[in-house]
């Protein structure tokens, strides 16, 4: 029988498919939430967003940087630098890292979206395993800024009477161009593309009366509260949201997004099944503050794994989870590998009450408490 590529079977080239290479993140539930359920793969463009100044972007790109440089011993990283500085210790002190490797990590810096698309356009991909994009993002909401502060309100023609096209539509269709440039290159050369961007804080207003139940009166503008002060007209929500918002066609280049941000580990740490994430409302503040100081509460990365497939695969569309970093070697800690489902926190009941504990809005910046009972006067506009 003919042995030649032409004559494989279906089945065969399925199986083959299985086959391909691809890079643990180093977190096993965030291996499984990516698209394929194996990790990152070449030819895919990712996306990972975080806080600025968060623990686990840098150690999660580092840990992905020494799997391309030990799988693939032929090929090189690229990382394309935008603005922020790349903290490099975090890579040089771990312990897959060898000396070798600096000859393998090449970075080049550009100050704006053309001159990423002119080094995408002219650069040697076959030279590259994965590339990375630092700060991707944050060049698209430059143009941005730039557009808003030059363009000329209410003008819609030109001097010839032609129809001028929106500057910021023009500015999303380069997006978009520069988005599937990057998904070409990576599926024709096998590369793994990675971008990166910053969570903003976004101002959501929330009226009052949307905030009472059907079964209460909405109460009026007048009304007051226990302690005899005004009722706010309208709550301010704050929640962070990427530069380029979850909902959006451009998302669809993308496998996958991933959003990492901080958040508190609650439990024993010499029992990790005690281990939870999050804070539950039925917990007392005295409860929380007893927890800091049996030392059973910790900030740890946390990530959120968004699948714009999941309509067409079993997967779901979002996944939640969370890791730890060491402190010495920057070394990414799959701590919630082996827990399993999740387990429930510790009630008030099951912890000892503290005398004398501060109250919450003691403990909280005048700010932050502030924020919530904003007029509607005061609202800051919000950031798109």
């Amino acid at each position: 029988m003919d042995s030649s590529p032409i004559s494989q079977s279906l089945l065969s080239l399925l199986d083959g498919r299985n086959n391909i290479i691809s890079y643990s993140s180093g977190v096993t539930k965030l291996d499984s939430a990516l698209l394929g359920g194996k990790g990152f793969q070449p030819s895919l463009l990712y996306d990972i967003n975080c806080v600025p100044g968060s623990v686990g972007k840098w150690e999660l790109i580092f840990h992905l940087v020494l799997e391309c440089l030990e799988l693939q011993k032929d090929l090189k990283i690229l990382i394309i630098q935008a603005a922020n500085s790349i903290p490099w210790f975090k890579l040089t002190r771990q312990s897959a890292y060898s000396e070798d490797y600096k000859r393998r990590v090449q970075v080049i810096g550009v100050q704006s979206l053309a001159e990423l698309m002119i080094l995408l356009q002219n650069m040697d991909h076959t030279e590259y395993s994965l590339v990375v994009i630092d700060e991707f993002q944050g060049l698209y909401q430059a143009c941005r800024m730039d557009i808003k502060r030059h363009a000329i309100r209410g003008r819609k023609r030109d001097a010839l009477g032609n129809l001028l096209i929106n500057p910021i539509k023009k500015l999303d269709q380069a997006m978009a161009d520069v988005l599937m440039m990057m998904t070409a290159m990576a599926k024709r050369f096998g590369t793994l593309y990675i971008t990166t961007g910053k969570l903003e804080v976004f101002n959501q207003r929330i009226k009052q009366d949307e905030l009472v139940s059907d079964d209460d009166s909405a109460g009026s503008d007048d009304d007051e509260t226990s302690d005899g002060s005004c009722a706010p007209k309208f709550f301010i929500q704050r929640i962070l949201v990427p530069i380029l918002p979850l909902p959006n066609y451009l998302s669809d280049f993308y496998a996958n997004r991933i959003i990492l941000y901080n958040d508190w580990l609650v439990g024993d740490p010499s029992d990790a099944t005690s281990i939870t994430s999050g804070l539950d409302k039925s917990v007392s503040i005295n409860d929380y503050i007893r927890l800091l100081e049996l030392k059973n509460m910790k900030v740890s990365p946390h990530f959120l794994c968004m699948s714009n497939n999941a309509n067409r695969s079993e997967q779901k569309p979002f996944v939640d989870g969370w890791f730890q970093v060491e402190p010495d070697t920057f070394s990414l800690v799959d701590s919630e590998a082996d827990l399993g489902l999740d387990h429930p926190l510790k009630t008030s009941t099951q912890l000892p009450a503290v005398d004398g504990s501060p109250r919450l809005s003691q403990m909280l910046p005048p700010a932050l408490l502030r924020s919530t009972q904003l007029g509607a006067d005061e609202i800051p506009d919000s950031q798109s």
